[in-house]
């Protein structure tokens, strides 16, 4: 049985097409490409959900064509994973800034592609719904100078973080930026869920991810523990700075700030590094890892 969602296999790898399509078209509808240029010409015919895009091929690297999705209106909002065999931060750092969603090593972890496009996808609709709910208020929030937000749940997360990408200059690196820290905040700080701990529930879907947050943080001990965003704007309007605090004990965030190979192709466990190295130069923690502060360029309100 195959699902709603249309998946794009892009490799000049015939095995490699066989073994994800073995894995994938039991769960989704799995379409393929050889070349970096006939998945460019299937995107413009064809809607899709999720892209897998081997990044070395012949005439058109992976890279090449990520960055074309990218400046593409129609292709720009789909998830894409990388496929590498690349071992070096540096070459990881730069997929994650063209746009990449998540990685894959080759050779291929079967155990890990599930949960990485089942949550690439999950993040892709919501990114897609909540951008169009939000829009209207992009003349209130790029006029805001300073507020202050308390919030407690994934979705209020989510919304915040759109709403503070309105503010900023490179609004789409900012929503992820943001998207990425406020719901560290809901999900490590007020619930409480850890990385091994997240690693193995992620093995069984992004739903029982979402929906074990939600359990924790309705908890009779928690029900009254909210994380806080301050945020204000510098005195020539240039510049957002921004911090959130969460009510928990913090984690060891040196170890995160900076894309490790090792864990490239874990279904998480980058937010901090792609929030620092693609949307927030500016950014650093303090205390025990619980509060975080960041400064990202303002949206110019003078061409509004």
């Amino acid at each position: 049985m195959t699902g709603q969602e249309k998946i794009l296999l892009v490799d000049d790898e015939v095995s490699n097409l066989q073994l994800l399509r073995e894995l994938l078209e039991n769960y989704y509808d799995v379409y393929f490409a050889k070349t970096g240029i006939e998945a460019l010409e299937r995107v413009q015919r064809e809607d899709f959900e999720c892209i897998l895009l081997d990044i070395m091929m012949p005439q058109m690297d992976g890279f090449s064509v990520l960055k074309q999705l990218q400046a593409t209106p129609q292709s720009r909002d789909i998830p894409v994973i990388l496929q590498t065999a690349l071992n070096d931060v540096d070459q990881i750092a730069h997929g994650y800034k063209l746009g990449a969603f998540y990685y894959i090593t080759k050779p291929i972890d079967i155990k890990q592609v599930l949960p990485l496009v089942s949550t690439a996808i999950a993040r892709g609709q919501r990114q897609s719904n909540v951008t169009q709910q939000l829009d209207d208020l992009q003349m209130l929030m790029q006029r805001t100078s300073h507020w202050t937000v308390q919030f407690r749940t994934m979705e209020e997360a989510r919304c915040l973080s759109y709403a503070l990408s309105l503010m900023c200059d490179n609004k789409k690196s900012a929503l992820v930026g943001f998207s990425e820290l406020l719901c560290n905040a809901v999900e490590h700080g007020i619930a409480g869920i850890g990385y091994s701990e997240k690693s193995h529930i992620l093995t069984t879907g992004f739903g029982a991810w979402l929906t074990e947050i939600q359990r924790r943080i309705d908890e009779p001990n928690r029900r009254n523990s909210y994380a806080h965003c301050m945020i204000s704007r510098s005195k020539d309007g240039q510049q957002l700075n921004v911090t959130i605090q969460d009510p928990g004990d913090g984690f060891d965030y040196k170890h995160y700030l900076d894309f490790d190979p090792n864990r490239a192709t874990h279904s998480h466990g980058r937010g901090v590094a792609l929030a620092k190295k693609t949307a927030f130069p500016s950014l650093r923690y303090s205390g025990t890892g619980n509060c975080v502060h960041i400064s990202v360029a303002t949206k110019n309100t003078d061409s509004i």
